[in-house]
């Protein structure tokens, strides 16, 4: 990734390599993942892709979520969420070719918000509001099935199962 970033005269290319360094990063070197995050979004700016921004601001947000600034974590999430709830930014907007929406920028744009609900559950979660936490999860899973997402919501059920678990709400963690 670091060559790719090195040698790339392509803006898009670059921007989707420090995504890439940012999720290498993330959990190992929070300030590799920031430096490569902020650098992303710089880009994204620039080449005119507020998808992509709202996605970097989730980014920073979770990682600003792990130092416990959740004031700052719920600006970045409603930054992104104003971002993808605009029409408007579907236009030029770049998805790769093997996104399961790469034909439907309309559900490729709602797809957004999943990252968005998700990031406000884990956000209210660490803020200590497990009842808002369930309820951000429970949004993930309602846009995936509006959208009829191939993907599962294995994630938001293992979290909202978590949340019950530590409620020692046992049977609604099972469910």
């Amino acid at each position: 990734l670091h060559a790719a970033l090195k040698y790339s005269a392509n803006d898009t290319v670059k921007m989707l390599t420090l995504f890439g360094l940012n999720r290498y990063y993330v959990e190992t070197n929070r300030d590799s993942a920031m430096y490569h995050i902020e650098k992303a979004i710089a880009i994204a700016y620039k080449i005119n892709q507020p998808l992509w921004v709202a996605g970097f601001l989730l980014n920073k947000s979770y990682l600003i979520q792990k130092q416990s600034n959740y004031s700052l974590s719920f600006k970045l999430c409603n930054e992104a969420l104003a971002i993808i709830q605009d029409k408007k930014n579907e236009k030029g907007a770049y998805i790769p070719p093997d996104d399961e929406f790469a034909a439907d920028v309309e559900k490729f744009r709602i797809s957004r918000k999943v990252g968005v609900f998700h990031q406000l559950g884990n956000t209210y979660r660490g803020a200590g509001n497990p009842e808002k936490a369930i309820e951000y999860f429970k949004k993930v899973i309602l846009i995936q099935e509006e959208i009829k997402s191939k993907y599962g919501n294995v994630t938001a059920n293992m979290n909202i199962g978590s949340i019950y678990f530590s409620m020692e709400k046992l049977d609604s963690a099972l469910i």
